[in-house]
């Protein structure tokens, strides 16, 4: 018998620190910034987040960097949309009497232009599968958690077809440089190496 699912549901958009950081962890204990999509219904850090704390990461593109025998050269890796949509998963935690939230990003092995920099890149999710992911109810059945791994593993396969990466300024590499602002264009325009 299928289980009813159908509810109101709200959908937020929130600020979050990158770093998932169970209610159960201690202080100072790990934060980790990814968690493998090979693994991340089953593994005990991501199990219950991946079971029903589920979101969306919004991104314009990323950066991996590459060793070269010049030290490490930075890419811009980006999709033909504006906005790219990351597989998620979140966490709330009570820290003194104010709740705090984290996400992680649920990464794959490579399968686009990134593969040429960085052997992972994030699952990405095409826009028809939304709705699936941030479903609010959680999910108990091992066959309906291994559907929804298979369903990242296919939507992650079909936007990886449509991104690719440039070489861009060694500037994005020094974060101690006040004087680029962070969200100065020119840390995304390529540049010949």
């Amino acid at each position: 018998m299928e289980r009813a699912r159908k509810r109101a549901s709200v959908r937020e958009i929130d600020s979050a620190t990158w770093g998932l950081k169970p209610a159960w962890a201690k202080p100072g204990g790990p934060a980790p910034i990814n968690a493998r999509l090979e693994s991340v219904a089953t593994n005990g850090l991501f199990r219950n987040a991946f079971a029903q704390r589920r979101c969306i990461v919004p991104m314009n593109g990323y950066y991996e960097w590459e060793q070269t025998a010049n030290g490490k050269q930075p890419h811009y890796i980006h999709g033909p949309e504006n906005i790219l949509a990351a597989a998620g998963l979140y966490e709330l935690k009570k820290v003194d009497d104010e709740w705090t939230l984290s996400f992680t990003i649920i990464t794959r092995e490579a399968a686009d232009a990134s593969g040429e920099v960085h052997d992972r890149m994030p699952v990405f999710l095409t826009p028809d599968v939304w709705d699936t992911w941030t479903e609010p109810l959680k999910i108990d059945d091992s066959k309906e958690k291994d559907g929804l791994v298979a369903m990242l593993d296919r939507s992650s396969l079909t936007v990886a077809g449509t991104i690719t990466t440039y070489p861009v300024s060694k500037r994005v590499n020094n974060v101690r440089d006040t004087s680029v602002p962070k969200d100065d264009a020119t840390l995304i325009e390529p540049i010949t190496v």
